[in-house]
Formats: C-alpha cells, structure tokens, sequence
C-alpha cells in the first residue's frame, strides 16, 4: 500500500517524456471511472494499483490533446490527482498530496475538486483557518459548507458551524448529499467535544444512503463518540460494521487504529472482545 507513495514521488520528480499520443478519452475516462469507484468503496488496495499508471496517462493524453479534447482531458487528469492525493493524504503524505493538488491546475485554475481536496487536506493538518481561506473559494457547491463548518468547530466557533451545516443541508440534492451533511454534523459535534450529540447524529444518518468509504468513516467518528461516553462494546460494535464497509479504509486509518488499540481491553461482552481482538489481529496490532 504505501509503495504507491514512492511510485507517485517518482512520477513527479521524472522529466516529462514527449510520447507519440496518450490513451484515447474513453480508455483514460473508464480508468479514472474505476480509480473513482475504489476509492468510493474504500478499496485502497485496487486504487493504489491503479493510480501511478494513470496519473502517467493522464500527462500524456493532455499533452497529446488539442482544441476542444483538452478541456476534457484537463478534467480528467484533475479527478487523477485528486484521487492520488486523497489517498496520500489517507496514508500520511500529506506534502506529497499537496504537490500533487499544486501540480494538478492547469495554470492558474483551480477546479472545484482540486479545492475540495485543499480544504480537506488542510482540515487532516489542523489549519482551519487556512483551510477557512480556501472554503471560501470553492463556489456554491454543498460540499464546501460542510467541510468549512468542521473547520470552524475546529477553531471554536460553534454558531458559524451551524450556519454553514443549515446552508449545506439547504443545497443537498439527494440522499446521500443529505447522509453526508448529517456525517459532517458528527463530526463537528466530535470536535466541540459532545460525543452523545456526535452518536445521536451517527445514527441518525442514512447509512444505506452512503458508500462503503464514507460509511466506514462515520462509523469510526460513532465508534469514538461511544468510546468517550463509556461504552465500549457499542463503540466495539460501530468499529465491526465500519469494518465491513471498508475494510482497508479503517484498517490503514491511523485514528481508527489507535481507537481499536485502546479498546481491545475495555470490553465487557465476550462476542465484542472477540471481534475487537480480530479487528487488532487485521490490523497488525497485535
């Protein structure tokens, strides 16, 4: 898993080579589509195989495009490096995602998913108020106000995180925009320090309504929220179900791991001590 990071490190620091003509649009865009869906379903194993190939295919079929096909072919190298740095930044590299995220404007643009990823690469570095500066960039779209309202529990301004989680619920589209906007409440309940508030808003998100990535998350941010109210088996049992919507997002994330860890000798329950006990063997921590 995190040989991707030297792969990818390779790719940027190797002089552009001037091939005959990249991989056609609907070859590149199925690769990217598939890149997409792993790291939707929290396969970072499949999506860590893939990305160096087609971070390398995306210069060259923007390199190779003209007229009307570059535009798309920006677009497509744009969602490339932003799933490398989303997952950089998963694994730790956190200065190698934001050269990748620098590197992927084309000039001076700055593509909604490029500042997406800024914000929430600031947020996992603890700037929120650099991350803040970039939010307030990212347009109108319903993502940035949920992200931008954890950023500003984060530096302790719990009214305007409200504010901007009633606008983000006010732009949701459709169920799982809506399941989100309610994990993004979770979260900044977690980080106001009112876990029974983050719990009741963990369980009261659409489950069904989110992929197995951002399901696993949630769970994680319950477990915690369980945890810190004394709970340990509840907590055991959300770490379970994360567990099986994604196994390597919540085996490779270093909060989880450490929430497992301290768990694993709190139980009371013999099933749940059993699972947990699993949960450490998977992981490597034990």
């Amino acid at each position: 898993m995190r040989a991707v990071a030297f792969h990818l490190r390779r790719r940027l620091v190797r002089r552009q080579t001037h091939a005959p003509s990249g991989p056609g649009r609907e070859e590149l865009e199925e690769r990217t589509w598939a890149a997409a869906r792993a790291d939707a379903a929290g396969d970072e194993h499949h999506l860590a195989l893939a990305l160096p190939e087609l971070i390398e295919a995306a210069d060259r079929a923007m390199a190779a495009a003209a007229g009307s096909r570059w535009e798309e072919a920006v677009r497509l190298r744009v969602d490339a490096h932003v799933l490398a740095a989303g997952l950089l930044r998963r694994l730790g590299y956190k200065d190698l995602a934001w050269m990748l995220l620098h590197r992927a404007r084309p000039g001076s643009r700055e593509p909604l998913p490029v500042l997406i990823e800024e914000v929430r690469l600031l947020i996992d570095l603890g700037l929120p108020e650099c991350a803040l500066a970039r939010a307030d960039r990212a347009g109108a779209d319903w993502e940035w106000p949920a992200l931008a309202a954890v950023a500003q529990a984060m530096a302790g301004r719990r009214p305007e995180a409200e504010q901007l989680l009633a606008a983000a619920a006010e732009r949701a589209a459709d169920a799982r925009e809506a399941a989100l906007v309610i994990a993004a409440r979770a979260a900044v309940a977690t980080e106001v320090g009112d876990a029974a508030e983050a719990a009741d808003h963990a369980r009261a998100a659409d489950h069904a309504a989110l992929d197995g990535s951002h399901r696993a998350s949630l769970l994680v941010v319950a477990a915690a929220a369980e945890a810190r109210q004394h709970r340990a088996d509840e907590a055991v049992a959300r770490l379970v179900e994360a567990d099986a919507a994604a196994p390597l997002r919540l085996r490779l994330d270093p909060f989880a791991r450490d929430l497992v860890a301290a768990l694993t000798d709190r139980t009371t329950e013999t099933i749940q001590a059993a699972a947990v006990r699993y949960l450490a063997e998977r992981a490597g921590l034990r």
